[in-house]
């Protein structure tokens, strides 16, 4: 269960991570 719950903190950690980079590059485009 503590594993799950660490994999889905690292999964939308990760999510946002490329949400932000998504939204910098778009930004300098």
């Amino acid at each position: 269960m503590k594993k799950a719950f660490s994999f889905l903190i690292f999964f939308i950690t990760f999510t946002s991570f490329l949400f932000a980079v998504e939204n910098y590059t778009t930004q300098t485009d």
